[in-house]
């Protein structure tokens, strides 16, 4: 059994999928199967909700964690040092976040 979807898509996203099918040789239907056959195969991310829903007031713990890390370890501060080594995954930010030990 089968389900017909039917999408309209924006024309630069159109073009790119056809270009995109085109080099990989398949049909633009062929591709977005797979990518939908590919997508639900994965399973469930449990962290998957948590996604964007946390802030702080730095915005450049990412592209700056180990400056942070540095300026912690020269400093010696624990409170800092422990929230740089809790960020080192998505995870434990959620977990430092709720003030849960680790």
């Amino acid at each position: 059994m089968t389900r017909k979807i039917s999408l309209e898509l924006p024309d630069d996203l159109s073009q790119r999928l056809e270009a995109k099918a085109q080099i990989i040789n398949l049909s633009v239907e062929a591709m977005v199967l797979k990518s939908l056959e590919d997508l639900a195969a994965q399973p469930d991310d449990p962290i998957a909700p948590f996604l964007g829903t946390l802030s702080y007031e730095r915005d450049d713990i990412a592209s700056r964690h180990d400056d942070y890390i540095g300026v912690t370890l020269k400093l010696e501060d624990p409170d800092m040092l422990i929230f740089c080594l809790n960020n080192l995954t998505f995870c434990s930010t959620v977990i430092y976040s709720m003030n849960l030990s680790v």
